[in-house]
C-alpha cells in the first residue's frame, strides 16, 4: 500500500498539473459507472481503470506501466473485499480526487489519494484483513518470495484467504 501511495500520490499530482478535459470525463465517466453498478468483479475492473486513467494522465509513462503490475492483485483483493466493506467504503474520496484533478489543484489532489489509502488500510484492517496478511497477498499476487514469513503466520493467512474463499 505504501508503494502505491508514493506512486499514485506523485502521479495524482502530476495528472491535476497535466491533465486534459478528456481525462477529466473518463474519470466523471467511471466513476459514474461505478456508482450505478453492484457486480463486485466489474467494478474493481472499473476502479482499476479509474487509478489507471488518472497516471496516463500524469504526462508520466512510467506511473501507468508500474501500476499494470498490481492488476492481478489490485482486482482479487477489491472484488474481494467488495464483499466486506459497502460500496461507499471503496468510493471513499474519489469524488474529491477527481474535483481537485478538475481544477488543477496538485496539493489537494494529492492529499486526497493520501487519505483514501489511509481509509483502505483501515477498511483491509477493520474487515478482518491484519495489514501483515495483505502484505501476503500482494508478495502472492506479484511472484514475491514470501519464505520469511513464519508458519504461524502462514497459517493465520491461510484461514482468513480461505474466509474469504481466496485461492492460495
Amino acid at each position: 500500500m505504501e508503494f502505491r501511495r508514493i506512486n499514485e500520490g506523485e502521479g495524482t499530482y502530476l495528472a491535476a498539473k497535466y491533465r486534459t478535459d478528456d481525462d477529466v470525463k473518463q474519470l466523471k465517466s467511471i466513476l459514474e459507472d461505478v456508482k450505478n453498478c453492484d457486480d463486485r468483479v466489474e467494478i474493481a475492473h472499473k476502479l482499476f481503470k479509474f487509478h489507471h486513467v488518472i497516471l496516463c494522465a500524469s504526462g508520466n509513462n512510467i506511473f501507468p506501466l508500474v501500476y499494470n503490475a498490481f492488476e492481478s492483485f489490485f482486482l482479487k483483493l477489491i472484488s474481494s473485499l467488495f464483499g466486506y466493506c459497502d460500496k461507499e467504503e471503496i468510493l471513499f474520496g474519489l469524488d474529491k480526487v477527481v474535483a481537485a484533478i478538475e481544477q488543477k489543484d496538485c496539493e489537494g489532489a494529492r492529499n486526497q489519494i493520501e487519505t483514501i489509502f489511509k481509509n483502505g488500510i483501515e477498511d483491509i484492517n477493520k474487515h478482518c484483513i491484519d495489514y501483515s496478511v495483505y502484505w501476503f497477498f500482494v508478495a502472492k499476487h506479484s511472484k514475491i518470495e514470501v519464505d520469511r514469513l513464519q508458519s504461524q503466520s502462514l497459517r493465520c493467512v491461510k484461514v482468513v484467504f480461505r474466509t474469504l474463499q481466496i485461492d492460495l
